[in-house]
């Protein structure tokens, strides 16, 4: 028991590691790489950033907005609130977040986004949690995605603070 004692004092002594708030976690103590925390301040500073840039803002109106037509030849028409969340993500900030329920139209109104967005020149990328999620994304929008973790990694190397773990 000393032993343990005295390792388990050791370990948390470390610079290397810091300890996670208490929020979600009960009564357990959690804890992290320093580094790793460091690094995903500095994403969270560029994210915050990106999102209060204005300065890919393209602004449409309800005509502009495609009707759908599928494979088998149905028109499809995006919804009222389908149509607002496309304006305003075309109008908004750099990063936006788009969640809803399964079969919500989460992909269709991204893939409508995507549309605008390389009609006027852009370079877009997507992002999902999960590879099935980022192939599921690129396969039907037809956009290079990556996953959430991928994506952290390539933003490390490029901006020269990519600590492995």
């Amino acid at each position: 028991k000393v032993i343990k004692k005295k390792i388990l004092k050791a370990v948390l002594a470390s610079p290397n590691l810091i300890a996670l708030p208490n929020t979600h976690f009960e009564d357990k103590r959690l804890f992290a790489k320093t580094s790793r925390v460091n690094l995903e301040e500095r994403f969270i500073a560029h994210i915050t950033s990106l999102n209060s840039r204005k300065d890919h803002a393209i602004y449409i109106t309800d005509k502009d907005i495609s009707v759908l037509t599928s494979e088998c030849g149905a028109k499809y028409e995006f919804t009222n609130q389908q149509r607002e969340v496309i304006k305003q993500v075309l109008s908004g900030s750099n990063i936006s977040i788009i969640q809803g329920w399964a079969g919500a139209g989460k992909t269709t109104v991204s893939g409508e986004i995507v549309r605008h967005f390389l009609k006027e020149g852009y370079e877009v990328i997507g992002m999902a949690p999960t590879h099935k999620a980022a192939k599921e994304l690129s396969d039907k929008i037809g956009i290079k995605t990556y996953t959430m973790a991928a994506l952290r990694r390539k933003w490390g190397c490029f901006w020269g603070c990519f600590y492995p773990i």
